[in-house]
């Protein structure tokens, strides 16, 4: 029974299995299907049945392949009439979506269990971890990828090797921001895959060799390989993945569940809106002083009393080196630009507070800074951080909660950055000048302190 369908239903994941590489030109290369062939029915059949046999009389924990979820289907190999039958199964480790899959090579029947971890897909690019495993759980093959990228591969010639690789094993990189490591037995540098490939390098004579368990991708990428290879794509969701629901709020991709676009997940998994990039809050409103100072009292300047400067308007002779912006305690903080954390510290006066290094877009380096945090939920040094992302929560550490509570101010999160002086080291914090937060934010001002909806409102 054909599934025709089955490629449209899940782009993020895609296999190609069976690739015939050899030395010859394409208009005298081997034919494959000498060496592959669809498994006759009644094979299927058989195997099919004993699979379920086994899953229905085998305990949790005596099976590796806990369940069969549908019935199979013979699925398209591109380049040849012979098709891939393909079983949907649930395996013990709920957290990887699975397949069984059989082929034919050399007059033998073949099969392996094909499974994968998703670690953020977001569309066609793929980022997880694929697992080849025999159908009794013993791993023959591990990859690990990145934005459709192999960047680590293991092999295992021996069936000492347990399913335990799979919970051991389930962690990836997010990014390659700085670039991937480089792995030795790794068929190519960091090769970009507009699809896998499963192949087996052969020499002339003899004839190829066709493994069902080598995974590679061909050296240069998939590309030339339109006539002397053999693929099928894995299609949709995997054992698990049926039944799975998201959260209110979240949505469902390759059996995880993330944030829409423009939210970000809170303390509480809760996904809430970002704020304008620039922005450390949504909508946000400068935080008066509300004693003498005044609303101007919250603003960048000389702009309160109580002495240590002379050029403030009005009188005013107090500096204030940020911008304090009504935040709500418990309310999350937002990252203003892509970054990493520099450094996060406590003192007196700023209580908890955490600073990030940030290179805008024209080259500008400064450091953006937050007081009164909590100590609960903050980043750590070196965390990299997008426009957007929660860096922490708002607390009234340092001389906020005292000014709370003598009335002279609301809980608010002050702002400080510095632009580098081009002086000495960039990432050393007494090279940088503390410069008027205003100018950096995305939301703007106007005199009465009123907020300016920007662009991306």
């Amino acid at each position: 029974m054909k599934n025709r369908n089955l490629r449209q239903c899940h782009k993020l994941l895609w296999l190609a299995l069976l690739v015939l590489m050899t030395c010859q030109q394409d208009d005298s290369s081997v034919g494959a299907d000498e060496y592959f062939k669809t498994v006759d029915p009644s094979s299927t059949v058989d195997f099919y049945n004993d699979l379920k046999t086994r899953t229905e009389s085998a305990g949790f924990d005596e099976s590796f392949i806990v369940s069969v979820d549908g019935d199979y289907t013979l699925e398209d190999i591109t380049n040849s009439d012979e098709e891939l039958t393909v079983i949907p199964v649930t395996t013990n480790y709920s957290q990887l979506q699975s397949r069984v899959l059989l082929l034919e090579i050399e007059g033998v029947l073949q099969s392996v269990v094909y499974s994968w971890f998703d670690k953020g897909s977001e569309g066609d690019i793929f980022n997880g971890i694929i697992f080849i495993s025999d159908v009794d759980g013993h791993l023959l093959k591990r990859l690990v990828m990145i934005n459709n990228q192999i960047v680590h591969e293991e092999e295992y010639e021996t069936t000492e090797q347990t399913t335990n690789s799979f919970a051991d094993s389930t962690t990836t990189p997010d990014t390659c921001e700085n670039g991937c490591p480089k792995w030795d037995n790794a068929p190519c540098d960091h090769c970009d895959l507009p699809e896998m490939i499963i192949y087996e390098p052969v020499e002339i004579p003899p004839p190829p060799y066709v493994s069902i368990t080598s995974l590679y991708a061909p050296i240069g990428g998939s590309r030339g390989c339109e006539i002397n290879c053999n693929g099928w794509h894995s299609g949709g969701g995997g054992g698990n993945a049926g039944s799975f629901t998201c959260p209110p709020g979240k949505i469902e991709i390759a059996g995880d569940c993330f944030c829409p676009e423009g939210m970000v997940e809170n303390q509480e998994g809760e996904c809430v809106q970002k704020p304008c990039e620039g922005d450390p809050v949504l909508n946000p409103e400068i935080a008066p002083q509300l004693g003498s100072s005044g609303p101007k009292g919250g603003l960048f300047g000389c702009v309160r009393y109580g002495g240590g400067c002379s050029d403030g308007v009005e009188g005013r002779n107090k500096p204030h080196y940020g911008i304090d912006i009504l935040n709500e305690y418990g309310s999350p903080i937002h990252a203003l630009y892509d970054g990493v954390v520099h450094s996060v510290y406590h003192s007196e006066g700023t209580g908890y507070a955490l600073r990030v290094r940030s290179v805008l877009p024209d080259g500008e380096i400064i450091i953006y800074q937050y007081f009164h945090l909590k100590l609960e939920g903050r980043l750590e040094k070196d965390t990299s951080v997008s426009a957007g992302s929660i860096i922490g929560f708002q607390g009234d550490s340092g001389n906020l909660k005292g000014a709370i509570a003598d009335g002279s101010v609301e809980s608010h999160v002050h702002i400080r950055i510095g632009t580098f002086s081009g002086s000495g080291n960039s990432y050393q914090y007494s090279n940088f000048d503390t410069i008027n937060p205003a100018d950096y934010l995305g939301t703007t001002f106007d005199e009465n302190n009123n907020p300016i909806n920007n662009d991306c409102q």
